[in-house]
């Protein structure tokens, strides 16, 4: 077997592509429509982690096999072909490195645009190319993949059909010249057993996933946008110089977490709060800040379904979390600590939560507060994400709270 193509057979590395390509792509499609029918678990985050490697390492594959194309002669079309034979090969080739390069390229933008991990068998992760979150690019790039990954399967699937035909019907050389010599005739049976396994499975998990779709109940979405006060009727206190109303669309509460070594960042998007604020009589401060679970976003649709499900957050057992001070300290000028308990997950546990607070006039002159603060708790303390995903490696314990509130006097 030469390096080399000639005019009638393919050189090793010519072949070689071809099939380590071809073997690797006949486990990423199933696989691709396999994992994302699982519940959210350490294996489906696994998958995903070995879908990334290797759509990334086909990238790659797929450019070094265009340059070897590209410096290579490519073997004649047989006499005995068709016309519409090699018109339909034509285009079936092409669609083929469109599918082989459209996956893996829109997969990281995908990836890239959610802020989701893009691992290369953890070696390194692969550079950002996306600056923040971007989700109508990501919508997009998540469309872009499901739709090319339909059409490289059909691809695959003629381009299948017709190397078989000509080997077993038309009886001519097409497949073997992409075969070892001494290995043709076993070749080809091994090839078409592999094939009708990837077309059968593929096919079956394409069905089962249609099906779901149309069984699917319709759901009602949150929509994102301002953070609103669960029960605003609760927040107008009776006047009072010490009382304080949030202004939701200047507020926020943010979390940083790591799934495998990769942040990722989310807001709480419904709270509302009792405040009680003097600098000068620190004695009578409080505040009860209650959080509606079910208002996260993460920017992922898929991962905001799953953070509120019972191994997480459990929004529909523990639909709120409650933050109250028992006792508020100066600590330097505009800096305070509060000496809190934090109710999560049914666990309520105490917290320490240092914030700046400045108080300043609005252009109608009225009083109006900017606090500033963050804190970090343990999420196995108050039991979220127990069991199967207790392993640090895969979910950081540490989540990083930041919370920005906005009130104004009343």
């Amino acid at each position: 077997m030469t390096w080399k193509n000639t005019s009638i057979s393919y050189g090793m590395p010519a072949r070689g592509f071809h099939w380590l390509c071809a073997l690797i792509i006949f486990g990423l499609i199933p696989l691709g429509f396999y994992m994302v029918s699982l519940d959210f678990s350490p294996l489906k985050l696994n998958l995903y982690w070995w879908h990334k490697s290797f759509g990334t390492l086909i990238f790659f594959l797929v450019l070094l096999r265009l340059l070897w194309r590209f410096i290579n002669q490519q073997p004649l079309p047989l006499s005995s072909h068709k016309k519409w034979e090699r018109i339909l090969a034509r285009l079936v080739h092409i669609l083929l490195y469109i599918g082989m390069i459209g996956m893996p390229l829109s997969g990281l933008l995908m990836s890239a645009a959610a802020d989701f991990p893009r691992p290369f068998f953890g070696l390194f992760d692969m550079p950002d190319i996306i600056s923040g979150k971007n989700k109508a690019l990501f919508d997009l790039m998540r469309e872009t993949h499901e739709i090319t990954a339909y059409c490289l399967f059909s691809a695959i699937g003629l381009h299948g059909i017709g190397a078989l035909k000509h080997h077993f019907m038309d009886r001519d050389i097409t497949l073997s010249k992409m075969l070892p010599h001494i290995f043709s005739q076993a070749g080809a049976v091994v090839i078409l057993f592999i094939f009708i396994v990837f077309i059968g499975i593929t096919s079956f998990l394409i069905f089962k996933e249609f099906s779901e779709i149309e069984n699917k109940p319709q759901e009602i979405h949150q929509s994102e946008g301002q953070p609103v006060l669960q029960n605003p009727d609760q927040t107008l206190l009776p006047s009072s110089p010490s009382h304080w109303i949030i202004l939701p669309d200047q507020s926020r509460i943010t979390f940083k977490a790591q799934v495998q070594g990769e942040d990722f960042e989310g807001a709480f998007y419904e709270f509302d709060g009792d405040i009680v604020f003097d600098p000068e009589n620190l004695v009578t401060a409080h505040a009860d800040i209650r959080v509606k679970i079910a208002s996260v976003s993460t920017g992922s649709k898929e991962r905001d379904q799953y953070i509120v499900m019972p191994a997480w957050l459990d929004a529909e057992s523990f639909p709120e979390s409650r933050f109250v001070t028992s006792k508020i300290e100066k600590t330097g000028e505009n800096h305070y600590n509060a000496f809190s308990e934090l109710t999560l997950h049914g666990v309520s546990l105490p917290v320490e939560f240092p914030f700046s607070l400045i108080i300043s006039k609005d252009e109608n002159g009225d009083k109006q507060a900017q606090m500033q603060g963050d804190f970090t708790i343990n999420r196995l303390d108050f039991g979220v994400g127990t069991g199967e995903w207790n392993d640090p490696k895969l979910v950081a314990n540490s989540l990083f709270v930041t919370v920005s509130i906005t009130a104004t006097e009343k």
